[in-house]
């Protein structure tokens, strides 16, 4: 590519790999740094990370968004606690229901999603009660959309240093729900603009949750027009053009 003239733009989507790093990810984690031409990002978090690592170009820009059309109504459940997308050890769902004030609270919590490891499921379930149910299932947008407007919240109780942006958290801006998560990367960058809620340790974890406060839907009309994916095109062509 280098030979053909080509460039190269590297789009840095985690600040490290979700199943940890080893030597080789460090490797080709390095050699992406110091051969693309430019870096984007989809956190400011990310951004600060590779400005302590390259002098090569470094831009933060949202998660484009790609608009979900919604063709049928779905009768669901309502829930004060909506977690959904794949299960994984980093998203700290198991960590969270077993909290000693997750499992002697009142919260409805519907978890939805499929997890790949048996072990992880198993332990999930055994934190399961009355008012913590876990589905091992895709959902489709449709029914997705439902549960979430019948939902309080919907929490991505995320661990470890690895997460920097979400594709599931702009999934759920756009269909109207109130996300909460870690207070970095995309969920920090994100709440400084009233789209979603943080939370930087389990009590005011907790007191969000107890709360009812709303993200401005409003604001999300306009971030929803403003970072489509015919816009990040159009950035993509000017950053090409700009090197």
């Amino acid at each position: 590519m280098k030979c053909r003239k080509g460039k190269i733009i590297w789009m840095f989507h985690n600040l490290h790999p979700h199943q940890g790093e080893n030597k080789y990810s460090k490797m080709i984690q390095n050699y992406l740094i110091n051969n693309s031409d430019c870096i984007i990002t989809h956190s400011k978090e990310a951004e600060s990370f590779l400005l302590k690592r390259t002098n090569k170009p470094v831009i933060y820009k949202c998660h484009p968004i790609k608009k979900i059309d919604i063709t049928e109504s779905v009768e669901t459940s309502s829930c004060d606690i909506l977690i959904w997308g794949t299960i994984f050890p980093y998203k700290g769902i198991y960590e969270f229901i077993s909290s000693p004030e997750i499992q002697q609270s009142n919260f409805k919590i519907h978890i939805i999603g499929v997890c790949y490891n048996h072990a992880l499921e198993v332990l999930v379930r055994e934190k399961c009660n009355e008012n913590i149910i876990y589905e091992n299932r895709r959902v489709d947008f449709n029914e997705l959309y439902s549960k979430i407007r019948n939902s309080k919240y919907v929490l991505f109780p995320y661990i470890g240093d690895s997460v920097s942006s979400s594709g599931a958290l702009i999934d759920t801006i756009i269909l109207g729900g109130t996300s909460v998560g870690p207070n970095r990367g995309a969920f920090k960058d994100l709440a400084e603009e009233n789209l979603c809620l943080t939370y930087k340790n389990q009590s005011e974890l907790i007191s969000i949750l107890n709360g009812n406060i709303k993200v401005d839907v409003s604001r999300c009309n306009d971030f929803i027009e403003q970072n489509s994916w015919e816009s990040f095109g159009a950035f993509i062509n000017k950053t090409l053009n700009d090197l």
